[in-house]
């Protein structure tokens, strides 16, 4: 569990790839996202769940590739939000 964080709960930033987060909670990240992609792709997001942060997932500036499945993601500011980021595939 990962929670009541200052700054994102977890961070895969540049060239951050292949990496499989499975079976966490993130919490109450009250100033940035609770799980944020920058330039990182193939990654994979399962049955976790995400809540209580500003962002839920913030996937930015060409995180590509990412799979999110299986994942409850409620009472964040935003749920997820995408920009600058191609073929990712939510199934929630």
């Amino acid at each position: 569990m990962v929670s009541n964080c200052n700054d994102c709960g977890i961070a895969l930033d540049t060239g951050t790839n292949n990496v499989v987060i499975t079976n966490v909670d993130v919490s109450n990240c009250s100033e940035d996202s609770a799980i944020d992609l920058w330039e990182s792709s193939h990654n994979t997001i399962t049955n976790s769940k995400i809540h209580d942060s500003i962002y839920g997932i913030y996937l930015d500036n060409l995180s590509n590739y990412n799979s999110i499945t299986s994942t409850i993601i409620s009472s964040n500011s935003y749920g997820i939000y995408v920009r600058g980021s191609d073929n990712n595939i939510l199934y929630l």
